[in-house]
């Protein structure tokens, strides 16, 4: 998980999640909360701080998959995990469905899950899903799908966007 510690991020589901789960979570981040968050963690649950973007990717990387339990307007974190090949297990609303491919979704390759409710719960039966498929997942097709985002194509797309509001002013 990447996240800054505010109540928002729903970093508290995530933990309690993985200390029911008994497995493994590593957090990135920092912030307001930190002190909360790490009270509630369990054994399994690794605070790595505020890293720079090569330990990131790193961590990326090496993970199985990114936790990401918040709603954000558009949210960069997931397509940066899937930009280093790492599959998303996402809250279902918000910027993530922009991004992220569900898993038995429109037919076109898998880049994560959803999971419906921001709640213990629905977190522990997302991850249990994801386990059950993880090898469902391909790492060069997680990559091509965040290219998707990549700043070059945004600025593209962003430019022809004015370009034909402003011809539309022109002639209307």
């Amino acid at each position: 998980m990447v996240s800054a510690f505010a109540p928002y991020k729903r970093v508290d589901l995530a933990i309690e999640a993985f200390n029911r789960l008994g497995r493994p979570l590593t957090i990135v981040g920092s912030g307001e909360d930190e002190a909360r968050l790490r009270a509630m963690a369990g054994p399994h649950i690794r605070f790595a701080g505020a890293v720079g973007n090569a330990a990131l990717a790193e961590l990326y990387g090496a993970a199985r998959a990114l936790i990401f339990p918040g709603e954000e307007d558009f949210g960069i974190t997931p397509v940066e995990a899937m930009a280093c090949g790492t599959p998303v297990i996402a809250y279902g609303k918000g910027g993530a469905v922009e991004s992220v491919i569900p898993l038995g979704g429109s037919g076109a390759p898998a880049t994560g899950l959803f999971f419906p409710r921001q709640s213990v719960e629905d977190i522990v039966a997302a991850v249990e899903r994801f386990e059950a498929h993880e090898n469902e997942f391909d790492a060069a097709l997680l990559r091509a799908r965040a290219e998707k985002f990549a700043r070059p194509l945004f600025r593209e797309r962003m430019e022809d966007a004015i370009e034909r509001f402003l011809r539309g002013r022109r002639q209307g």
